[in-house]
């Protein structure tokens, strides 16, 4: 009896793992089917988003000379002020585009990850430029 029970956890075990195995195959080395299903193909919407996820880019690059933590934070909002006018255009083109409303989410984590990572960036070298301020000035 004990080798029978041991036999079948033996059989579903590997049943198990080989489907691990196989689905891991699949998503690695084949093309998922809904690979290209999120892309946007409203064409105005996809510009706007474009237009916005360059200017947070442009926003995170005045942030990053910034002095200190405040600073960046500063910087990295006067610039995102500049997008405020493609922002709002995304959101009105983007509001009834098949998948509109998961990239503009999308769009808003990458904002809040950008401006996040460019106060701690100025936390970060705020003491190392203080310190090369210190021999330079």
């Amino acid at each position: 009896m004990t080798r029978l029970v041991y036999g079948a956890f033996i059989v579903l075990l590997t049943a198990f793992v080989l489907s691990n195995i196989g689905q891991v195959v699949r998503v690695l080395y084949f093309v998922p089917e809904a690979a290209g299903a999120r892309a946007i193909t409203n064409a105005p919407c996809k510009k706007s988003l474009e237009a916005v996820a360059t200017g947070l880019e442009n926003a995170v690059a005045a942030a990053a000379a910034a002095r200190n933590a405040d600073a960046a934070e500063s910087a990295y909002r006067a610039k995102k002020t500049e997008i405020t006018p493609d922002w709002s255009e995304a959101e009105r083109a983007c509001a009834e585009a098949e998948n509109g409303p998961e990239a503009l989410a999308a769009m808003t984590r990458l904002d809040r990850a950008a401006e996040a990572a460019a106060r701690r960036r100025g936390e970060a070298l705020a003491p190392v430029r203080r310190e090369v301020d210190s021999f330079i000035r």
